[in-house]
């Protein structure tokens, strides 16, 4: 089937903080949201599942300097977006944060610390997103990674 014959292209950005955002092919729509817990997830991909084209999910890893409980919960939670989207046949495709950011910044943003490239992907979202209200920057990045999704589907990439 065609990228035409669905709507929407979902970005998640999986942190405690993040976002899920579906963007339609066309970029007519645009609807955010903060990160749920997961029965609200799966609610949420379940009532729109027929008409998700791909979900794009920022790929996570623990870092050494993570303490152990948060990067325990954080990779729990990621594995349970991943099942759920497994589970309701939802395509998906997980994406390294270098990629999208890459794509969406350009080269020098790896360079920079983690606080400005927060504030970077604000600004980045609003530039591309006028008039779209979020909040924050996994809401942000959340945009940002469906919108990389979508350049790849349309073969921009």
């Amino acid at each position: 089937m065609s990228c035409s014959t669905f709507k929407w292209i979902v970005g998640i950005d999986p942190g405690k903080k993040g976002g899920v955002a579906f963007i339609s092919t066309d970029l007519a729509s645009v609807e955010v949201f903060p990160m749920q817990d997961t029965t609200t997830l799966a609610d949420l991909f379940r009532e729109r599942r027929d008409e998700i084209y791909r979900c794009f999910v920022e790929k996570q890893q623990v870092f050494p300097k993570q303490g152990a409980v948060s990067s325990g919960n954080l990779m729990k939670h990621y594995g349970e977006i991943l099942g759920i989207l497994t589970a309701l046949q939802i395509p998906f495709e997980e994406v390294p944060p270098k990629r999208w950011q890459a794509f969406i910044h350009g080269a020098k943003h790896k360079k920079r610390p983690r606080k400005e490239k927060k504030k970077m992907s604000i600004a980045k979202a609003k530039q591309i997103f006028p008039g779209v209200s979020f909040k924050g920057d996994g809401e942000a990045e959340a945009l940002l990674i469906a919108e990389y999704g979508r350049k790849v589907l349309v073969g921009v990439l």
